[in-house]
C-alpha cells in the first residue's frame, strides 16, 4: 500500500480519472484522489466490483496519487448489501443494489483508504429516520477492521452551525453541544477502529459576504483540534487520529442561503485556511471543490472546465505546506491568540474561543498590529 504523506491534500468533486488534461491539473495541486461513482458504476449486476471501477483504479496508478474509495451514498451497507434497497441521502432518494465487496482493493496498492461518509447526523432522528447517522455507520468500522485494518478511514463532520445534525430533540430526551457531537463520533467510530489511520475532520468555510470571516470558524476548529489532541494523548501509536479541515475554494451566492459564501480572490485566502489548520495541528485538508456543480458554480475549475483559481491554490500550497519539514516529528499541544491593539477578532468571538487557548510554550508575548494565532508543538 502506498504510504500517505504528512499533509494529505484531497479535493471533492474530482475530475474523471480518464480525463488526462484535468487529472494533470489535479495532480499539480493534490496528492490524494477521491474515486466516486460520478463517472462509473461501483458494482456490476452480480454485486461484484465493476470492471469500469477496476479500470479506473488501474488508470490512477499513472499518477502520483493515493486513492480514497468513496462511499457514494453515506450508506452503512454500501460495501455489503444483501438485497436491493431504497435509501435517502439528505432527501435525495437512491437505490442501493445488492453487493458483496470484501478485500478486492488490496490488489491496488494506490488505494490508501476510504471516504466513508460526509456530514452524518449524530443519531437516527425521528424527523429524518433514513438520513445517514453515526450510530448506523458503525457498520463500516466492522468492514474496515475485517478487510483493511491498515488503511485510512475518513469521515467529515458538519460545522456547529448545522445544529440539526446533533442538537437532540425531544424524542431523545437530551440536548448536545457541538463538542458532544464530535466526541460521539470519536467514541462510536474512531475508538473502535483497529490499526490504521483515521481522521477527525470538519467543514467550516470561513469567507462569507465581502468583509467577514464566519463567526464560529475559529471556535469550531479549536473545538475539534482540542478533542483530537485529547484522544491522541491516550491512543496507541497505531490508533492515533489526524485532525482534518475542509478548505474553501468556491463561491456560493444562493439567495436562500443566510450565509452567502463569497468567491476566493487571492492565494492568501487559501493559505490563511491552511496556516490556521496547521497552527491547530491539522494534517488532513479536504478542499472543496475542484469541478463546478449546480450549487457551486465557481470552483477551482469554471463552468467550462477551464482553469479558474488553480494558480491561487498552487501558490497557497507552496507558501504554507513547507512547514512539514519542521512539524513531521512533533505533536500539537495547544494554541494562544495574540491580539493587536485594534483586534480584528471581536470581543464576542474572542470570549467564545478563549477557553481553548492553552497557556503553553515559551512564547508569551507578541507586539503586533494584527491578530496572531500561535500553535504550540512538542519540542
Amino acid at each position: 500500500m502506498k504510504k500517505t504523506p504528512y499533509f494529505i491534500l484531497t479535493c471533492d468533486v474530482p475530475p474523471s480519472p480518464f480525463d488526462k488534461r484535468e487529472m494533470k491539473w489535479y495532480e499539480e495541486l493534490f496528492n490524494t484522489y477521491i474515486l466516486t461513482e460520478d463517472f462509473l458504476p461501483f458494482v456490476d449486476e452480480q454485486g461484484k466490483l465493476s470492471k469500469e471501477y477496476q479500470r479506473a483504479l488501474e488508470t490512477l496508478k499513472k499518477y502520483d496519487l493515493g486513492v480514497l474509495v468513496r462511499n457514494m451514498y453515506n450508506d452503512p451497507d454500501y460495501f455489503d448489501n444483501e438485497k436491493d434497497k431504497m435509501g435517502s441521502n439528505y432527501g435525495y432518494e437512491y437505490r442501493l443494489t445488492k453487493r458483496h465487496i470484501t478485500d478486492e482493493f488490496l490488489s491496488f496498492d494506490n488505494v490508501v483508504g476510504f471516504y466513508m461518509a460526509d456530514e452524518p447526523f449524530a443519531k437516527r432522528f425521528s424527523l429524518h429516520p433514513n438520513y445517514p447517522n453515526i450510530d448506523d455507520l458503525k457498520k463500516l468500522v466492522t468492514f474496515k477492521n475485517k478487510y483493511y485494518s491498515k488503511h485510512l478511514f475518513h469521515m467529515n463532520m458538519v460545522p456547529s452551525s448545522s445544529f440539526d445534525h446533533y442538537y437532540l430533540q425531544k424524542d431523545s430526551g437530551a440536548y448536545w453541544t457541538y463538542e458532544d457531537f464530535i466526541q460521539h463520533y470519536i467514541d462510536v467510530i474512531v475508538k473502535n477502529l483497529n490499526d490504521g489511520e483515521r481522521t477527525i475532520c470538519l467543514d467550516n468555510y470561513p469567507f462569507i459576504h465581502e468583509n467577514y470571516i464566519e463567526f464560529d470558524y475559529l471556535n469550531d476548529l479549536l473545538t475539534v483540534g482540542n478533542l483530537v489532541r485529547n484522544y491522541n494523548q491516550t491512543a496507541s501509536i497505531k490508533k492515533k487520529a489526524r485532525f482534518g479541515i475542509c478548505v474553501q475554494t468556491f463561491d456560493c451566492r444562493d439567495a436562500l442561503e443566510p450565509k452567502i459564501h463569497r468567491d476566493i480572490i487571492s492565494s492568501e485566502e487559501i493559505s490563511f485556511q491552511l496556516f490556521t489548520g496547521i497552527a491547530l495541528g491539522a494534517t488532513f485538508f479536504e478542499y472543496f471543490c475542484f469541478k463546478t456543480t449546480p450549487d457551486f458554480d465557481k470552483a477551482i475549475l469554471d463552468t467550462n472546465d477551464q482553469q479558474r483559481i488553480n494558480h491561487l491554490v498552487k501558490k497557497a500550497n507552496d507558501d504554507s505546506l513547507w512547514l512539514e519539514h519542521y512539524l513531521k516529528d512533533k505533536q500539537w499541544v495547544g494554541a494562544k491568540l495574540f491580539r493587536s491593539d485594534n483586534p480584528y477578532l471581536t470581543n464576542r468571538a474572542y470570549k467564545y474561543v478563549d477557553k481553548f487557548l492553552n497557556r503553553v510554550g515559551s512564547l508569551t508575548s507578541i507586539s503586533t498590529d494584527i491578530d496572531i494565532l500561535c500553535g504550540y508543538f512538542t519540542n
